[in-house]
């Protein structure tokens, strides 16, 4: 290896190591959360309602009960939440995690197919978003994906990207 590729490799492990102890830096601040329980709406290709509540500053979990492709869906997730930005008390979070679902899904596979189906899945969900919960009104929004991915049917997989607006209860 040249001295000039291995000053290069240094630097890029520098810049590395720098950027852990800045995101170890953001996660020791952390703030307390903005609620510590809201209700809302989720659309998306899974359309219904949600309940999240914060258990730590940091640690949320969320209910979701909804319609999806012909049938009724209930996931149960744990989110990590990281703070972004705190602006005049309007505070922004990046959260992730996971959680499993149930679903149910009766009709046709399709409008030329007369055969009728019913199918019930269960599986593991991911989930990775952004969160506003704002100061001077009690809303939070976020926009998050949530894919999902089904034990009894390992050829059934969904992405889903969310819009959510909670009000929130306390």
């Amino acid at each position: 290896m040249s001295s000039e590729t291995t000053k290069y490799s240094h630097l890029s492990m520098k810049s590395f190591v720098f950027l852990i102890l800045l995101l170890a830096a953001q996660w020791s601040f952390a703030q307390r959360p903005p609620y510590d329980l809201a209700a809302g709406f989720r659309t998306g290709p899974t359309t219904g309602v949600n309940l999240k509540g914060f258990f730590s500053d940091n640690s949320a979990a969320e209910g979701i009960l909804g319609w999806r492709r012909n049938g009724l869906y209930l996931a149960g997730l744990y989110e990590f939440h990281l703070p972004l930005a705190d602006l005049d008390g309007n505070q922004f979070f990046v959260y992730l995690g996971g959680g499993a679902h149930v679903a149910h899904r009766e009709g046709r596979w399709s409008p030329i197919f007369e055969d009728e189906f019913r199918q019930t899945d269960v599986g593991l969900d991911g989930v990775i978003g952004l969160e506003l919960a704002l100061d001077y009104l009690p809303f939070a929004f976020s926009l998050d994906y949530k894919p999902g991915l089904n034990f009894n049917n390992p050829d059934v997989y969904w992405n889903d990207l969310g819009l959510s607006v909670r009000f929130i209860l306390k």
